[in-house]
Order: structure tokens, then C-alpha cells, then sequence
């Protein structure tokens, strides 16, 4: 018998050998990370909204349906209002002036 993941443990629900929620944490080190992790989802999207989301999806895109629905939980509380939207409009200010360096650059 397999011992729960730590999604599975903190959600209280039963792990099994095709569990949803374990390849969803692999690239998290630290199992209290891991766990910080699924809480701070499950405060955000609600437990059968985040198994709904990462369960409708087919079984190799759900790490990257995860990972982005955290990274979107973060910005939403960054800002509340513009979300994961607001790094686009940070990346397009720097580029403008990392050309404008760049011409201006001397090598030697």
C-alpha cells in the first residue's frame, strides 16, 4: 500500500495508484511547500473547483494546468484586479529599455 501524497493528505481524501494530484507536485521539493501549495489553491479555487480543473484535463497537462493555476492565484493576490495579466505589461516596459541600452553599449 502506497502512502498518501501530500495533496491527498491535506485534502483528506483517499490517494490511489492513478491519483490526479501527485505528478502535480513532483517539482516542489519540500513536502510543507507541497502541502503550503494545495492549501493556498484550495483557498483560492475551493476543493472541487481545483479537482475539477485539474481532473477535466487529459493526464500529462495537468503539472502545467496546475502550475499556472498557482502562478494565476499569486498574481490574483498581487493584484486583485488584473491578475497574471500584469507581468505582460511589466515585460513590455524593460524590453524598450534593454534595446535603448543595448544600442547605446560599448564593447571592448
Amino acid at each position: 500500500m502506497r502512502m498518501s501524497c501530500n495533496g491527498c493528505r491535506v485534502l483528506r481524501k483517499g490517494c490511489s495508484e492513478n491519483c490526479s494530484i501527485r505528478p502535480c507536485l513532483r517539482w516542489i521539493k519540500n513536502p510543507e511547500s507541497q502541502a503550503n501549495a494545495i492549501v493556498f489553491l484550495v483557498n483560492f479555487f475551493g476543493r472541487a473547483g481545483l479537482m475539477n480543473l485539474i481532473n477535466g484535463r487529459p493526464d500529462h497537462l495537468r503539472p502545467a494546468i496546475f502550475r499556472s493555476l498557482l502562478y494565476k492565484a499569486c498574481w490574483r493576490i498581487v493584484n486583485p484586479i488584473y491578475g497574471s495579466v500584469m507581468p505582460l505589461s511589466y515585460r513590455s516596459e524593460p524590453c524598450s529599455t534593454w534595446e535603448s541600452d543595448a544600442g547605446q553599449a560599448t564593447f571592448k
